[in-house]
């Protein structure tokens, strides 16, 4: 069960005293400050409105388990903690040996809300799209004509800058489409999932060694879970 806490600041009043906090005659200074946090559970597992992912200011928890192509998940959502709804967040990572490449794709499970949140905007779909296709034709049209008048090698180069920076300003843009009606909370929340989980590596299993996936977790409650149900470690 995930547990989510609400911080109650105490008044200056209702700290302790130097002469209460002095025990079997020793004289230790403590320098009370001005408030204090007291942590009690929410009776519900969704972070209130206005509140930060308890993980937020924490440093990302790596996870290294043997290789697999379907994993134990555990039940509760990857970015916010909260039970799982049917929304699934996909990461992916690829590499190549020779002229083989293998993939390995994973569904993370997200709860309604941040499912909601991770969605882009039909509008933004559509932005993506033929922004993508335009990059293309212009990366084609860049690296036939520099190739020509110049050298095949400045054409592909060209023309493969072209392509990445339409496709990273493309995403830039169709992201400011789907944020556009967002409260601050819900982009936020956004971000948070976009960040929640991803493959750092894999090595596929061969004749002498076994093979490993490493992932990167924001929430190091679900990246101990999922440590356990894999036989996993945390690195």
């Amino acid at each position: 069960m995930i547990v989510t806490y609400k911080c109650i600041p105490l008044c200056r009043h209702q700290l302790p005293s130097t002469r209460d906090l002095t025990h079997n005659g020793s004289n230790r200074a403590i320098n009370a400050a001005s408030s204090r946090l007291i942590v009690t559970p929410l009776s519900s597992s969704r972070a209130p409105p206005g509140t930060h992912f308890q993980w937020e200011d924490t440093m990302p928890t790596k996870v290294k388990t043997p290789y697999a192509t379907a994993f134990n998940m555990p039940s509760s959502c990857v970015a916010c903690g909260a039970a799982p709804g049917t929304g699934k967040k996909r990461i992916e990572a690829s590499k190549s040996s020779g002229s083989a490449r293998t993939t390995l794709a994973l569904d993370f499970p997200l709860c309604q809300e941040c499912f909601e949140v991770n969605r882009d905007a039909p509008a933004a779909k559509l932005v993506g799209a033929l922004g993508l296709l335009f990059s293309a034709i212009l990366c084609s049209l860049t690296s036939y004509f520099v190739a020509a008048l110049a050298n095949w090698y400045i054409g592909l180069l060209l023309g493969g800058t072209l392509l990445l920076t339409g496709a990273l300003i493309t995403r830039w843009v169709s992201n400011l489409i789907s944020e556009q009606d967002m409260t601050e909370d819900q982009k936020r929340r956004r971000r948070s999932v976009r960040r929640s989980a991803k493959i750092a590596s894999f090595k596929t299993p061969g004749v002498f060694a076994k093979g490993s996936v490493s992932f990167i977790f924001e929430n190091p409650a679900f990246a101990h879970q999922f440590s356990s149900m894999n036989l996993g470690n945390i690195t």
